[in-house]
Order: structure tokens, then C-alpha cells, then sequence
């Protein structure tokens, strides 16, 4: 599995469309605030043809090693 940061979406943004990297930081910070606001009201994201969003409770797993 690859890992994917904030910088690599950023600088694909800058590579892809020529916006400042400034800039791109802040369209991919932009669309990540708005799925992070939907996703606390309750909302499931969609973005087509990419995923889909949604919070989901999990288990707590207790275990100690000793």
C-alpha cells in the first residue's frame, strides 16, 4: 500500500495545473475542511468516480502485553 500525503496531492496540483504551490495547499486544504464539516455533522461524502466518505464506530480492543 502506498502512503499518499497532503504535499504529494499538492504538488500534483502544482504539477498538473501550474498553480503556485501555495495555492494548491490551499485548494486541497479547502476541499479537505469541507469533507472533514460534513463528515462531523453526520454527512456521507461522495465524490464521484474517487470514494466515498463516512465515519463509522469501531470496537475498542483492550489488550496489554506483558
Amino acid at each position: 500500500m502506498k502512503t499518499i500525503t497532503r504535499n504529494d496531492v499538492a504538488d500534483q496540483i502544482f504539477a498538473e495545473i501550474g498553480l503556485s504551490r501555495k495555492d494548491s495547499a490551499e485548494i486541497l486544504d479547502a476541499v479537505v475542511d469541507e469533507i472533514r464539516s460534513s463528515l462531523k455533522q453526520g454527512e456521507e461524502v461522495k465524490i464521484s468516480s474517487f470514494g466515498t466518505f463516512s465515519l463509522r464506530d469501531k470496537k475498542f480492543d483492550f489488550f496489554a502485553i506483558n
